[in-house]
């Protein structure tokens, strides 16, 4: 009975991050957790709703269609463990992580922490700019922050991101061919020295 409770407080929690309205998140954050929950991943910091729902909203804005597919859960003595896969709108996999959660005597989350490789990645500034330059063909584009690095988009879509001074372009199935025959190397969130064909990234 525990497994299938903390199971589903997890699950809302999960969807808590895909949810864009703010007063329906809310909604799910009084379902699944504690009010002064703490939530910490290599980024930041989050104390209670107000805090979380807000570095929620910044992802939201960074990657259009965010949303967190759990792999494996397990979970004993109040405390979870959760493996899961970060997707855009497209079902593109972004990155992998895990994350721990530590539930109260209501069966509500007390902490969250996240666990995923978070890459010394802090473009220049002089280099973001350069590249914004070049980007301006194209029309308005806006940055924010990303698992690290700065993700660049245009409208409501990210198209590209910078880790370090290194630009990557979202592929599909259709332009990945060309940026492999180009000699280009996708970006690997955890194994820096491992390629996958899979990538989504370039």
């Amino acid at each position: 009975m525990e497994s299938n409770s903390h199971k589903n407080t997890w699950d809302t929690y999960t969807k808590s991050w895909s949810e864009i309205d703010a007063p329906k998140r809310l909604q799910l954050f009084e379902q699944c957790l504690s009010p002064d929950c703490v939530y910490t991943d290599p980024i930041i910091q989050a104390t209670g709703y107000e805090q979380l729902s807000g570095y929620m909203s910044e992802l939201q804005k960074n990657v259009s269609g965010v949303r967190f597919m759990t792999t494996d859960f397990k979970n004993h003595h109040d405390r979870s463990l959760t493996h899961w896969n970060m997707v855009d709108g497209n079902e593109n996999v972004l990155s992998q992580g895990a994350s721990y959660g530590l539930y109260g005597a209501d069966g509500r989350l007390m902490q969250m922490t996240g666990f995923f490789e978070s890459p010394n990645a802090d473009p220049s500034a002089e280099y973001t700019e350069y590249i914004l330059a070049l980007l301006e063909p194209i029309g308005l584009v806006r940055t924010g922050r990303f698992f690290g690095g700065v993700g660049i988009s245009n409208g409501f879509v990210q198209f590209a991101m910078i880790m370090g001074n290194c630009l990557y372009f979202a592929v599909d199935e259709n332009t990945r061919k060309k940026y492999e025959e180009a000699g280009m190397q996708p970006f690997s969130y955890y194994d820096k020295e491992r390629t996958s064909s899979g990538a989504q990234v370039f």
